[in-house]
């Protein structure tokens, strides 16, 4: 084992590539349970990152901001890069107690929580957010009146452009707080109709309180937890608060036709058909996100879904991920087959999602 000394600066030994004497045990350990490259690649990690931070704490401050210049250029070459800057935006925000980041795009200027590194991120790059999604509710109403329902409605990446159109009566549901005022002040900045109701509750099958566990940086990825069963995503770690709950049905008074509602709740979705029995049905457009992941590790039964859409729809497009492959039009039994196959398929795969855009 030897010491590494550069610019002044001794680190720590390291095994050098010739070094024939033994390992340390927990090193040793380490090598037989998890392999020696994975050992060496974890400690280099750390070498880095200790060197890097001693000698940035080390450089005068001049220095350090012209660093700190070149970063921002650099870190704004190319998409991966950009996502990198915010990411740092957002940690400085957070680390100097900022409350709110605010971007401009098409919505007009959107904010959200200074921790918000992937919604608000994808704002700032794209300028909008959701957009399929939001072409399709606009197209369907066009100019005339009718209700929309945001179930999931977040910090109102699709509510704020619906709610345009002064014909259209919006109603929003978000259960987390810090959402929900983001909600309500990018509604306030952005939709001067008065034509949108928001209410700060989660959609389920029963009325009551439930626990919503909390993700770090993407804010839209907050879930209902009905069980402590370990997430393939680590979801279990997540701390959790507790939220008001009710049903879609009594959540929902007196609406004008026609209606598109737009279900976006990480999993929960089944919940949400199972407490909506009464308004599913009313919708002339559904757009549902369908996660098998998420729903079957919140329990939730998929058949009540497929039921209402066999019911009550007459055409469905299976869309995966946001923009991606489409798959329809098809007819509603047709799509039964295809979500029933891909739910098989894809239960324990935490990366595959698509949309189900169902009319009448």
């Amino acid at each position: 084992m030897r010491s590494i000394v550069r610019n002044g600066l001794r680190l720590p030994a390291v095994p050098g590539p010739f070094d024939t004497s033994p390992l340390p045990p927990e090193l040793s350990k380490g090598v037989h349970e998890f392999g020696g490259l994975n050992i060496m690649l974890r400690l280099a990690k750390d070498l880095t990152k200790r060197a890097l931070r001693e000698a940035l704490g080390a450089l005068p401050r001049n220095a350090l901001d012209t660093l700190l210049d070149e970063l921002c250029v650099v870190l704004g070459t190319d998409y991966r890069r950009r996502r990198s800057r915010f990411r740092l935006l957002s940690r400085l925000a957070v680390d100097s107690h900022v409350v709110a980041l605010k971007v401009g795009g098409d919505y007009g200027v959107m904010q959200s929580a200074a921790g918000d590194s992937h919604i608000l991120f994808r704002y700032s790059e794209e300028h909008r957010f959701a957009d399929r999604t939001n072409k399709l509710i606009a197209e369907f109403f066009g100019d005339d009146p009718g209700s929309y329902i945001d179930v999931g409605a977040n910090i109102g990446m699709t509510v704020v452009p619906i709610a345009r159109s002064p014909l259209v009566q919006c109603l929003a549901f978000e259960p987390e707080p810090v959402n929900f005022t983001n909600l309500i002040a990018n509604i306030a900045a952005n939709c001067p109709h008065r034509n949108v109701i928001v209410k700060q509750t989660a959609l389920f099958s029963s009325a009551g309180l439930l626990r919503l566990e909390l993700a770090s940086e993407n804010l839209g990825d907050h879930r209902i937890r009905l069980n402590d069963t370990a997430g393939r995503l680590d979801e279990h770690q997540r701390c959790t608060i507790e939220v008001q709950a009710q049903r879609l049905d009594e959540a929902v008074g007196e609406i004008r036709s026609p209606i598109a509602i737009k279900i976006d709740t990480q999993g929960a979705e089944p919940h949400v058909f199972a407490g909506g029995r009464k308004v599913i049905p009313r919708a002339d457009l559904l757009i549902t996100e369908f996660w098998p992941y998420a729903m079957h590790r919140m329990g939730g039964d998929v058949r009540e879904m497929f039921d209402q859409l066999a019911a009550f729809f007459a055409t469905a497009v299976a869309a995966e991920f946001e923009e991606g492959r489409l798959h329809g039009p098809m007819p509603v039994a047709a799509a039964r087959e295809w979500l029933a196959e891909r739910y098989r398929q894809r239960v324990d795969d935490p990366d595959w999602y698509c949309d189900i855009i169902a009319r009448k």
